[in-house]
C-alpha cells in the first residue's frame, strides 16, 4: 500500500475478511438451504417461498444461474434478458422476459446450440413468448439439462418473428457470471465517486468501463485492478486506461483485462484511481462484487404482526446501506433489530445491530424505518448465509419477525385500514417469485368470530378504495381463528396498487372491511407507440435511484436524419402525452444518437407516461410518439435500468455501423465480428442506454 494511501478502516477487521469472500462464494457454489419464504424476481433476482423444506447441499460443483441478454438483430425492436436457475434433478428453469416485440402477437423461441455468431440447431423449445398491447412479454420453462451444462457447452436462447417458422428477430448467449460492479467511494477529505462496470468479452477477458465524477479537473489519473479489497488492500493486478477528466472532473475509461469476470469476482480484487502525479496516493476504491443489492422479507412469528422489509444496497468500501421499513410493531414501543449469521430456519447469533442499543422507537401507529451501515459487501450477505430479525420490545426479548437475506430481490408492504366502522387492520407483503408472478402474505386482526373473509389485489390505473381494478386471483379465505392467509397472483407486484379484505366467501365480491395501498414500485416501463404516421417508436425504464430520484433511460426508433427530439413525463391527468407535465424535459437525441437518460425528483410510481417530441427544449415541439408505464422486471445483480446505462462506445459504434453485436452488458456476450450464420442477419448496435445529455452516468 502506497505510503500515503488513506486506507479505510473496519473496526473489527482481523485480515479474515477476504477469506471469509471466498468461502462463502464456495458455499454460494452448493445448493443453498431453502427456508421460510424462498422469492426470486421474475428476471432471476432470488427471493424466499414460504414452507420450503430444508435440503441439504449436496455436492454438485458448478454454476446454478446464468442469465443472457437478448439483443435485437439489425431492423428489429426486440430485446430483453433471461435468467437460468437450477431447478434440481439436472433441470434449469429459464424465465425469458422481453421488450419490443409485436403487441399481441405470439413468438416461438428456442435454446439452440452454438452462440448468437455461429448459430446451430434447436436444443430446447422454450415457452411461447405472448406479448401484450405493449409489447412486453414473460415466459417461463423447465429444460432437461443443468445450468453448468447450459452454461460450459455454448448455447445462446433466440425469440422468432411471428409466423413460425421464421427467423430470429433477437438473440443472446448464455453465461454464467458475465458481469460484474464495482461502486468506487471516495476516501476521506477526497471527492472521487463513480462506478465500474465489468463485462465478458470472450476468450477469457473482461472489458471494464470506468466512469468517474468529482476528479480533478483536466486532470490525469491513473487506476489499476488490486488484489485484495478496499480494506485489506494489496499489489497491482493489472494498469487500466489513465482517465483524462474534462473540465468538470467527469472521466470514462474502457480497458480489457486478462482474466474472466468470474476470477474477478471470485478471486477478490478491487479497482482503485489515483490522485494526479502518479505515484500518488488512491482516492476512491471500489471492490469487485457480483451482488449490488438484496432483500431480507421479514415475516411474523406465530401469534405476532409485525412484519417489513430491509432492502440492502452497495455502499462502497465494502460496507452496505440497510433500510429497515416495519409496520405493526408495538406503538411507541422501542424494537432491536439484527443481522444475524444462519437463516430463519436456522437461527445463529447476532453479527451486525441494525438500531440502537436500546432499541427504534416505533411511531404511534407502530410503524419504524431506520437506516444503518455495516461493515460487510452485499456479496458476502448474500453468500455468507444471513437474516434479520426484530425483537419485542425490552431487549432482549425474542424476536417477533425474521427473514432471510437474498440477492436482489424485490418486495414492498401495505398497511390496511379499517373501511367505515368494521374495526379491522391488517398488514401485507408483496414479494416477486421465480417465474414473475406475486407471493401475496396477510394477516388481519379484528375480524369477528364466525365469519369468513378473503382477499384482493387491485390495479393503479383502476382502482379506488379498494373498488375496481380488479387484478385476479381472490385469496383463499380466513377467519379470526386462523386471521393468515398466503396466495399467488400472476401480476408483477409493480402492476399491484393496493389489496382489501372482504367479508365473504369468494367468488362472491363481499364486503370490503379493509383497504391499503402498497409502496411505491421501484421500477416502471413502458413501450411508446408512433403517433400519426411518425414512425417512431420507443422503449423507456424508469428505476428509483440511489439518490432517491427516478432515473428514466428511453431508447427511440424510426428517428429522422438531420432532426433533434427530447422526452418528456406526465402524470395520470395526461391525455395522450398532452397536459400532466412532470419536470424536467431530457436532453435532446438524434438519429446518431437515438438514446438519453435523465433524472426526476417525482417519484417512479408517480409516472404515467412518456413521450418522444421533436424539437429542442424548453419549446414543447411536437408528440411523435407516447405510452404508458407499467410493471418493469428486474435481472440479475443489476436491475433492467441499469443494462441501459453501460458502454460509452455506442455512438461511436453506431456511426461507424457495426455489423457485430456489441459486447453484452451484465449478460455480456462471446459475440463475434460476423451475424448469425443461420438466418445471414447482421446483428447490429444492441439496446445500450446511454447518459449522453444529463452527465448521470458520472455520479455516484
Amino acid at each position: 500500500m502506497h505510503p500515503g494511501h488513506r486506507r479505510p478502516r473496519i473496526p473489527g477487521d482481523d485480515g479474515s475478511h477476504a477469506v471469509s469472500r471466498r468461502i462463502g462464494r464456495e458455499r454460494e457454489m452448493l445448493m443453498r438451504r431453502l427456508t421460510r419464504l424462498l422469492l426470486a424476481l421474475g428476471a432471476g433476482l432470488t427471493l424466499l417461498v414460504v414452507g420450503a423444506t430444508a435440503v441439504a447441499a449436496d455436492a454438485r460443483s458448478g454454476p446454478t444461474s446464468a442469465v443472457a441478454i437478448l439483443k435485437p438483430f439489425e431492423g428489429q425492436t426486440a430485446l430483453g434478458f433471461a435468467t437460468l436457475k437450477d431447478a434440481g434433478s439436472g433441470k434449469t428453469t429459464v424465465s425469458l422476459t422481453m421488450y419490443g416485440l409485436n403487441p399481441k402477437a405470439t413468438h416461438v423461441n428456442h435454446i439452440h446450440k452454438g452462440s448468437c455468431a455461429n448459430q446451430g440447431g434447436v436444443e430446447f423449445t422454450l415457452t411461447e413468448l405472448k406479448a401484450d398491447s405493449r409489447g412486453m412479454a414473460t415466459a417461463v420453462t423447465t429444460v432437461d439439462k443443468s445450468v453448468a451444462d447450459l452454461v460450459n457447452g455454448d448455447f445462446y436462447i433466440q425469440p422468432h418473428a411471428i409466423n413460425f417458422p421464421s427467423p430470429g428477430i433477437t438473440c443472446g448467449d448464455i453465461l454464467q457470471h458475465s458481469s460484474a460492479v464495482a461502486r468506487l467511494t471516495a476516501f476521506e477529505n477526497q471527492t472521487a465517486t463513480g462506478y465500474a462496470w465489468l463485462e465478458d468479452a470472450g476468450g477469457g477477458q473482461t472489458t471494464v468501463t470506468l466512469s468517474l465524477s468529482g476528479l480533478d479537473a483536466n486532470g490525469t489519473h491513473v487506476n489499476h485492478i488490486h488484489k485484495g479489497s478496499c480494506a485489506s488492500q494489496g499489489g497491482v493486478e493489472f494498469t487500466l486506461t489513465e482517465l483524462k477528466a474534462d473540465a468538470d472532473g467527469k472521466a470514462t475509461a474502457t480497458t480489457t483485462v486478462s482474466k474472466t469476470v468470474d476470477e474477478l469476482v471470485n478471486g477478490d480484487f478491487y479497482i482503485q484511481p489515483h490522485a494526479v502525479n502518479f505515484p500518488a496516493p488512491g482516492i476512491t476504491c471500489g471492490d469487485i462484487v457480483s451482488h449490488t443489492s438484496a432483500l431480507a422479507t421479514l415475516k411474523p412469528f406465530a401469534g405476532q404482526t409485525a412484519l417489513g422489509v430491509a432492502a440492502l444496497e452497495d455502499a462502497g468500501l465494502g460496507k452496505t446501506k440497510v433500510t429497515l421499513t416495519m409496520q405493526s410493531l408495538t406503538p411507541n414501543g422501542k424494537h432491536v433489530t439484527h443481522i444475524h449469521t444462519g437463516s430463519y430456519a436456522e437461527q445463529g447469533g447476532v453479527k451486525f445491530w441494525l438500531t440502537e442499543r436500546e432499541g427504534a422507537e416505533a411511531t404511534s401507529r407502530g410503524q419504524l424505518k431506520v437506516t444503518t451501515t455495516v461493515d460487510m459487501s452485499v456479496d458476502d450477505l448474500v453468500a455468507g448465509d444471513f437474516y434479520v430479525q426484530t425483537h419485542g420490545v425490552n431487549f432482549p426479548a425474542p424476536g417477533i419477525t425474521c427473514g432471510d437475506i437474498v440477492a436482489g430481490a424485490d418486495g414492498r408492504i401495505a398497511v390496511l385500514r379499517s373501511v367505515g366502522d368494521s374495526g379491522i387492520t391488517a398488514s401485507a407483503t408483496a414479494t416477486r417469485m421465480a417465474d414473475g408472478k406475486s407471493q401475496i402474505w396477510l394477516q388481519a386482526s379484528g375480524l369477528k368470530a364466525g365469519v369468513t373473509y378473503h382477499s384482493r389485489l387491485y390495479d393503479a390505473r383502476a382502482s379506488k378504495d379498494c373498488r375496481g381494478g380488479f387484478v385476479a386471483p381472490v385469496s383463499g379465505t380466513f377467519t379470526a381463528d386462523s386471521p393468515t392467509i398466503s396466495y399467488i397472483s400472476d401480476t408483477d407486484i409493480n402492476g399491484i396498487y393496493n389489496l382489501s379484505v372482504r367479508e365473504g366467501a369468494p367468488p362472491a365480491p363481499g364486503t370490503v372491511r379493509a383497504c391499503g395501498e402498497f409502496e411505491a414500485p421501484k421500477e416502471m416501463a413502458a413501450s411508446v407507440k408512433p403517433q400519426g404516421d411518425s414512425g417512431i417508436s420507443a422503449t423507456a425504464v424508469a428505476k428509483h435511484g440511489p439518490d432517491g430520484k427516478t432515473w428514466i433511460t428511453i431508447w427511440a426508433q424510426g428517428l429522422q436524419s438531420g432532426k433533434t427530439y427530447h422526452s418528456r413525463l406526465y402524470s395520470p391527468r395526461s391525455v395522450n402525452c398532452r397536459g400532466g407535465l412532470i419536470r424536467p424535459v431530457s436532453g435532446t437525441f438524434t438519429s446518431d444518437m437515438p438514446m438519453v437518460t435523465y433524472v426526476s425528483d417525482a417519484d417512479v410510481g408517480s409516472l404515467f407516461s412518456i413521450s418522444v417530441r421533436e424539437g429542442v427544449p424548453p419549446a414543447p415541439g411536437t408528440v411523435r410518439a407516447c405510452g404508458e408505464f407499467g410493471p418493469a422486471v428486474d435481472t440479475n445483480a443489476l436491475s433492467f435500468m441499469e443494462l441501459l446505462d453501460r458502454d460509452r462506445d455506442f455512438n461511436r459504434q453506431l456511426k461507424n455501423r457495426m455489423e457485430a453485436f456489441l459486447r453484452a452488458s451484465v449478460a455480456g456476450g462471446r459475440d463475434g465480428d460476423g451475424g448469425p450464420s443461420a438466418n445471414s442477419q447482421k446483428p447490429l448496435a444492441r439496446f445500450r442506454g446511454m447518459v449522453w445529455n444529463s452527465g448521470l452516468a458520472h455520479s455516484s
